[in-house]
């Protein structure tokens, strides 16, 4: 339990705490008890003062610190947002690439796309042609169809240009599947002329 302190445990933590604000460190004499509390009075008020010089200025090196604390988290954060964008920016550049791939792999397997990646000085272009369709591209292919990206070769991204790659390739494919049906027609008319 705490318990309160009486006067003269006060005046002697009181004495002591003097003692320790003494520059000397030494017991001072006095003539009298008035003398002693006239002494402390001065002292105490010294010493507040001292200790209220010393909180300002804490106070001051704190709000300091505050402010280079708030600088610091905003710079904290603006580099977090810097961080997302990069990392965002790192992604679709990852996946450029991969269409590129993708695009690369689609023109092994089909010999009808030419793609071009060089685009012009200023622009990253890529052209993307069928060569179903010849150097002129009013010719109609196989089945009579003409070119459904005459005169709109150029793409801005391999995104764009992979679907275009995938647009001549199922163009293709349906064209083919066209014959296909057609020769199975023939074939089935002809065994039914027989």
């Amino acid at each position: 339990m705490n318990r309160t302190p009486t006067t003269d445990e006060r005046m002697k933590n009181a004495y002591t705490t003097l003692s320790e604000m003494n520059p000397m460190g030494l017991r001072k004499d006095y003539e009298n008890y008035k003398q002693y509390l006239l002494w402390a009075k001065k002292a105490y008020e010294k010493g507040s003062l001292v200790a209220k010089e010393k909180i300002k200025n804490k106070k001051t090196r704190i709000g300091k610190l505050e402010d280079q604390l708030a600088k610091l988290q905003l710079e904290v954060s603006a580099l977090k947002s810097s961080a997302r964008t990069l990392k965002d920016g790192a992604k679709s550049v990852n996946e450029e690439r991969a269409y590129r791939r993708k695009i690369n792999r689609l023109m092994k397997e089909h010999t009808c796309l030419s793609v071009h990646y060089e685009g012009d000085e200023d622009v990253f272009t890529t052209w993307v042609y069928s060569n179903r369709f010849g150097e002129d591209h009013d010719k109609k292919d196989l089945c009579g169809k003409y070119d459904p990206h005459y005169d709109n070769h150029f793409t801005d991204t391999y995104q764009e240009a992979h679907e275009r790659c995938c647009d001549y390739i199922n163009l293709y494919n349906m064209e083919r599947n066209q014959q296909r049906v057609k020769e199975i027609r023939l074939k089935f008319e002809e065994k039914e002329d027989e």
